[in-house]
């Protein structure tokens, strides 16, 4: 029986981040993992993704350097849910986890998690 076309594809991960060591970093985990990882660095490329062809998940930073690091997440709130379900996001903030919901709510019925420098939510 002929395997090849059963092969399991890897997860598509976005990761929108401008610090390019934090990205590198982020690459080589989630590549290591198994996960297919698209890095950009503004919130203009992520959202020309999210509009073509949009990942399994997204880890986004939403201090951008370009300032749409918010707008990616609303963008992300606006996915049309195909039965697969939206992105699963992680965002990454130097506000608390409190400030970030009261910004920036949900995502899909899922709360944003932030991801925060000391690790705390």
């Amino acid at each position: 029986m002929d395997m090849r076309g059963l092969a399991h594809t890897p997860h598509r991960v976005l990761v929108v981040e401008d610090d390019r060591s934090v990205a590198r970093m982020l690459k080589f985990s989630l590549t290591a993992a198994g996960f297919d990882v698209i890095h950009v660095t503004t919130g203009r490329e992520a959202i020309g993704i999210l509009n073509s062809r949009p990942p399994d998940a997204v880890v986004l930073d939403l201090g951008l350097g370009d300032g749409l690091g918010g707008a990616v997440l609303e963008r992300l709130r606006k996915e049309p849910d195909d039965g697969n379900g939206a992105p699963f996001g992680l965002v990454m903030s130097p506000l608390d986890y409190q400030e970030v919901t009261q910004l920036y709510g949900s995502l899909k019925g899922r709360p944003v998690r932030p991801l925060l420098a000391d690790g705390a939510r």
